[in-house]
């Protein structure tokens, strides 16, 4: 059930920001390369990726590891809190987590539905995976990336156009089955 509302959900996402890029819309210079440090937004997001991540290494905890699932819980506002205070460029580091969260549910979802077409999918979303990983590793490149786009209509087009392909495969393949 989840996966036929994540896939299309993060497609839609995906098919926003194309048109935000194939509209040409242009943001102020410090808007843009603000937006990967922006806290608010990013501890959000973050404290989703949190409760997920919380929730699937929890379960993980069986025998006489299951006293310790608590702890795991428990530090879940803690590190929000170091984040918040202490992470530099959080909005592009939770964005990368979310992506790689999201991938991982997605993929695991595709073949338990055993949809059309796998491969296709699954590369795309290993795509998508590698993608958030980079966010999570090298944030300053988002913020670089956002600034090309800025000053590169030719460039802006391009990932426009990657960015509405990769919508179209998240939505429409999960429901062709």
């Amino acid at each position: 059930m989840y996966f036929t509302l994540l896939s299309p959900g993060l497609g839609l996402l995906f098919i926003a920001a194309a048109v935000l890029g194939l509209h040409g819309r242009v943001f102020a210079r410090d808007d843009i390369t603000g937006l990967p440090r922006e806290r608010r937004v990013g501890e959000l997001i973050g404290i989703l990726c949190l409760v997920w991540s919380a929730h699937h290494g929890s379960m993980m905890l069986e025998g006489g590891m299951v006293s310790f699932r608590k702890y795991i819980w428990m530090l879940v506002p803690i590190i929000a809190i170091l984040a918040y205070g202490h992470l530099d460029y959080l909005f592009a580091r939770a964005l990368g987590g979310l992506l790689v969260l999201c991938v991982t549910a997605m993929l695991h979802g595709a073949f338990v539905e055993q949809i059309h077409f796998r491969p296709v999918y699954s590369a795309v979303c290993y795509g998508v995976g590698i993608f958030g990983l980079l966010l999570i590793g090298l944030p300053w490149r988002f913020r670089d990336l956002l600034g090309v786009m800025q000053t590169s209509p030719a460039w802006r087009r391009r990932l426009a156009v990657l960015c509405l392909l990769v919508g179209v495969v998240f939505v429409v393949m999960p429901l062709a089955f």
